[in-house]
């Protein structure tokens, strides 16, 4: 995993146990708070902390970590560390410091490499997010109908403006195009971080879409209220929506664990119709896991094949084509929304009763 200039802290109340997590939207923070849950700790406020900051553990004796691998684990005082990684069905090794840890937990999205099954300090558990904090789907008589667009965080040391901005500008620029035309009046409500909202929000768009930077919770509860979802192929918000019965469309990936996340829903007959993705698929190398190698070197093709093939205004009229399908109904796969998607994945259940042991053991020694 690629080494970040800052993370996100978070502290049980009683100081005994410690969370990091990465600032890839809020994946990490998300399967850390349920985590928690699972474990009946009370978390506190996150908190942005950076390597400098020096051992952000404070003295914990436990140290859950969601993939921060630039966090010094060689201290005394964290008895017993666990390490989370939602990314292990990709990957093809750990990352060094890693095998420093008692436990990795890895979450199973899809299926994880063989080679990692045999490590006896490897648990393989479901996806943890916390389908119970979804808010019901109950809506009272008279709600607003919306649509809801999600641009989550792909904040890396190989990040552009090509990456964050071209991809949801389009999609932004055709779902209005295409509600024109239809003369669909169903608000847009568009979710990212707030320097991307301020980005993708000019005087075409700012009448018609409402641009938000909401919390997670916030966020589940705009999910629960929308007609359509559109979003990027990552892994928390698509299951989320999946759990929550929402339609959902995804639109094109524009970073490397999305390009590989949007190959694994495909493999499943998950990803439904995406803009020029048989293109963009055909003409990207293929990836076998090796993150620290990949990574950068898929970024600079991403960025290569965005400035031929859409910083231009071309295929402008693929993405609208795309859109008034989107909009009309006929694009959303059934399988995602289905009650069966969860046993197509083959996810295991979650493996809390064992934390809960080892928690246990830690805070009465």
């Amino acid at each position: 995993m690629v080494k970040l200039g800052e993370y996100f802290k978070a502290s049980s109340r009683c100081g005994r146990v410690c969370f990091l997590a990465a600032p890839f939207g809020y994946g990490p923070r998300v399967s850390a708070a349920h985590l928690g849950r699972l474990l009946n700790l009370t978390m506190s406020a996150w908190q942005k902390c950076s390597p400098v900051d020096g051992d952000l553990s404070g003295g914990a004796k436990l140290l859950f970590n969601f993939e921060v691998e630039n966090f010094q684990v060689a201290n005394e005082e964290a008895q017993f560390r666990v390490w989370v990684d939602c990314l292990l069905w990709l990957r093809n090794s750990l990352p060094a410091p890693v095998f420093e840890y008692d436990i990795v937990l890895a979450e199973s999205f899809f299926p994880i490499r063989s080679n990692f099954l045999t490590m006896s300090n490897v648990q393989v558990i479901s996806p943890l997010i916390d389908f119970d904090q979804l808010p019901q789907k109950d809506q009272p008589n008279g709600a607003e109908s919306y649509i809801l667009l999600s641009f989550g965080g792909i904040e890396t040391p190989y990040t552009q403006d090509i990456h964050r901005v071209l991809i949801p500008s389009h999609v932004l620029d055709a779902i209005i195009e295409a509600s024109e035309t239809l003369h669909d009046t169903r608000p847009l409500i568009c979710c990212a971080p707030a320097s991307l909202c301020k980005r993708l929000s000019n005087k075409n768009t700012i009448s018609r879409v409402r641009f938000l930077s909401p919390t997670h919770g916030e966020y589940l509860e705009l999910l629960r209220g929308a007609d359509l979802n559109i979003v990027q192929p990552g892994l928390f918000g698509p299951f989320e929506a999946f759990a929550a019965r929402v339609p959902t469309v995804f639109c094109p990936p524009f970073s490397y664990t999305q390009l590989c996340q949007a190959r694994k829903y495909e493999e499943y007959g998950l990803l439904g119709e995406v803009p020029l993705w048989s293109v963009l698929d055909r003409e990207m190398s293929s990836y076998e896991g090796e993150l620290k190698k990949e990574e950068p070197a898929c970024f600079r093709e991403l960025a290569d094949w965005f400035h031929e093939n859409l910083s231009r205004g071309e295929n402008r009229h693929t993405f609208l084509w795309w859109a008034t399908r989107a909009l009309e109904g006929s694009l959303v796969t059934t399988k995602l929304t289905s009650e069966s998607w969860g046993q197509s994945m083959d996810c295991p259940k979650v493996y809390g009763s064992a934390l809960r042991t080892s928690a246990r053991t830690i805070f009465e020694s």
